[in-house]
């Protein structure tokens, strides 16, 4: 059961019928057929642009969290902020990592309109699109660069024939190109010379 309880009233959304509780994973599709989490997601978005208090009560694996991330999503939708609290510190890394994978970075967050844009872009598969590129191939990223994180620059190396790979110690997204700089010159000046492409 779950029940979102707003700031005039508590009112109960609904009572489970099939006895079937979904998990905590579900994707945007998958929540739709649970008539409940659906009711307090509409309950949510009708106060959206108002000043209004929500309390969502549920027992363990109801699906509050996917509620919860509907509510940041439409919030994130309308250009405002969203502040999650995390229910219990062990599940920190779980929900970071859920929260990026569902929303991308700040940058993406922030993106306003082009938002959908760029979501779409880093959900693309492009293995195969990788796996076609036969185009002498340097990837750059910084260790620390959690918008593009050098996994992905791991992954796409082994699928691009022949790619070289330069992880920059201590780097992230920005400073690649900002006070980095100086190294990525070097790792690209390097890598046309070992091509014969600069002198």
């Amino acid at each position: 059961m779950i029940r979102v309880s707003s700031n005039q009233a508590t009112q109960r959304v609904f009572e489970r019928v099939t006895g079937a509780a979904p998990g905590p994973e579900l994707s945007p599709a998958e929540y739709a057929r649970f008539r409940e989490q659906r009711l307090a997601v509409e309950a949510v978005r009708a106060a959206a642009g108002t000043f209004k208090a929500f309390l969502l009560d549920g027992v363990t694996a109801s699906g509050k969290t996917e509620v919860y991330l509907h509510a940041v999503d439409e919030a994130l939708r309308r250009g405002r902020g969203a502040l999650v609290l995390v229910p219990e510190i062990s599940l920190t890394h779980q929900l970071v990592d859920r929260l990026r994978a569902r929303f991308g970075s700040a940058d993406y967050a922030n993106a306003g309109a082009m938002r959908a844009v760029f979501l779409n872009t880093i959900r693309e598969d492009l293995t195969e699109v990788a796996r076609a590129v036969r185009t002498p191939t340097l990837l750059i990223y910084g260790t620390l660069d959690a918008e593009t994180p050098p996994e992905i620059g791991q992954r796409l190396n082994a699928l691009i024939p022949g790619s070289k790979l330069v992880l920059l110690e201590r780097q992230d997204h920005h400073t690649v190109l900002g006070p980095a700089r100086p190294q990525t010159l070097f790792q690209i000046q390097t890598f046309l010379k070992g091509l014969g492409w600069l002198a």
